[in-house]
Order: C-alpha cells, then sequence, then structure tokens
C-alpha cells in the first residue's frame, strides 16, 4: 500500500466485451443502477477495443484466451490502480458510500469471502486502494502463470494452489477455471505478509449476496420475498443466463 491511503479511487469498473448496448437487460439495468446509486462515481464499463488496449504488451494475446480468463485479467489490470470492479451481473442495493469505506479501512482491500470451499474469496466485487501491495502481487502472479497459451478445464481440483503453483500444475498447458482465485490462494500459502494482510481485512461473507439469485432464478417470488433477500447484502450476484422479475428488482 502507498502511504496511508485505504480508500479505493472512486471509478467503478465492469466488462461487456460486446459493447453496453447490445449487453441483456438484466446487465443493463444493472450499469443503470451502479450510477444511479453511486453520481459521484465514474462508472467505466470497458468493452473488446478497451481490452485490447489495456492489454497491449501482454504476452498472450485477448483473442487467445476465454471470455472468462480475460475478464480476470483485466480487472486484475485496472486494480492496480485502484478502484471498484463489478461484474456485469452483480445488481446493487446500496450506494457503495454507506458501506464500502468502514469495509476498506483496515487494509484497503475487500472481496467477499468463502470461507470453507476451495476459494478463498469471490472476485465478483473486489475494492482495492492505489498501489496496493496486495494487488501487486496477485497481478505479478497473473503474469507469471499467462506465460503461455492455455486451455480451461472445468473440474474443481484435489489441490488448488499445486494446479497453479510453478512447481506444480502451472507446468501444464491448462488451467483450471478458478485459476485466478487459486493463484490469491497460492499468495495466502507462500507469502506470510500477504496472507497477513488478508488477515486484516474487514471480510463479509459471500452467502448472503447469493440468495437475491436463489429465490428469483427462474422464477417470480412475492415481492416481500425479494425485499428481504435483498437486505441481505449491498450487492448481489446474479446471472445474465437466468430470467428474473426485472419489474420488481428495478424498484428496489
Amino acid at each position: 500500500m502507498s502511504g496511508t491511503d485505504l480508500t479505493a479511487p472512486r471509478t467503478i469498473y465492469s466488462l461487456w466485451l460486446q459493447g453496453e448496448n447490445t449487453a441483456p437487460e438484466l446487465v443493463r439495468l444493472n450499469f443503470r443502477r451502479w450510477a444511479s446509486l453511486n453520481p459521484s462515481y465514474e462508472i467505466r464499463i470497458l468493452n473488446g477495443d478497451d481490452v485490447n488496449r489495456l492489454l497491449g504488451g501482454f504476452r498472450i494475446v485477448p483473442r487467445q484466451m476465454s471470455n472468462q480468463a480475460l475478464s480476470d485479467i483485466v480487472r486484475a489490470k485496472l486494480l492496480l490502480q485502484g478502484g471498484v470492479w463489478a461484474d456485469a451481473t452483480v445488481f446493487p442495493t446500496e450506494p457503495l458510500d454507506a458501506w464500502l469505506p468502514d469495509r476498506l479501512k483496515d487494509a484497503g482491500f475487500f472481496a467477499f469471502e468463502r470461507p470453507g470451499v476451495d476459494r478463498a474469496l469471490s472476485s465478483w466485487f473486489l475494492a482495492v486502494s492505489p498501489e496496493h501491495g496486495m494487488m501487486r502481487k496477485w497481478w505479478a502472479e497473473v503474469v507469471r502463470f499467462w506465460s503461455k497459451p492455455r486451455s480451461v478445464r472445468m473440474d474443481i481440483p484435489e489441490n488448488p494452489v499445486w494446479e497453479v503453483s510453478p512447481d506444480g500444475g502451472a507446468a501444464k498447458d491448462e488451467y483450471p477455471y478458478y485459476w485466478f482465485h487459486y493463484l490469491f490462494g497460492y499468495l495466502l500459502e507462500t507469502d506470510a505478509d500477504f496472507a497477513a494482510q488478508w488477515d486484516r481485512c474487514r471480510k463479509l461473507s459471500a452467502g448472503p449476496p447469493q440468495l437475491l439469485h436463489g429465490i428469483c432464478a427462474d422464477n417470480r417470488p412475492e415481492r416481500d420475498a425479494v425485499l428481504e433477500a435483498a437486505r441481505a447484502a449491498p450487492v448481489h450476484k446474479l446471472s445474465w443466463r437466468h430470467t428474473y422479475p426485472l419489474d420488481v428488482l428495478e424498484t428496489l
């Protein structure tokens, strides 16, 4: 971290490779809500051309990567300068200023945690202060891991950290779907300072942000149930592949 600045710059980044105007209705609703709830923030929705410019000089060109891998690399590169990342399918229900500063004030880094599973955190929402040491180390591992083209494996590995370790699975030409999270886990296991900084972070569970999806996906629940799920977290991870009662969500 640089100095004592533990706040994230007031920029919200997201990505829709084909361009915001081509995005599904849910995604466009999310983008509108980020802007309306956070009028003092700059909203930057990147497209494919933006990604090509951002990753100019990166060892693997964007067209050689899956959209999922590319998205993870993009957020890691952007957050070197600090800011907020939200996947295009993240639906906000509270302004960032109502909850995020308190989560950043001890360590300058925030992610929803996933204790007890193969991933220590979720990466669909991240907030980082400028030039943060954790983000620099994470990015260095991203660059190291993507030193060559790779093909995706969809299984959950027995030893996620080994799969991305330079002395282990990283020697192969494959990558596990959650490679980005596993690199974070690799740093937790191999870098004591990185692990200590993560311990200082003020965390929230990734469970409550999944509740709204659980009751709404391909269903039309009672409005009270939607409201209750919406109150469980300030942001909610949805999916553009599912159908939601958007007329209800838009009024929250």
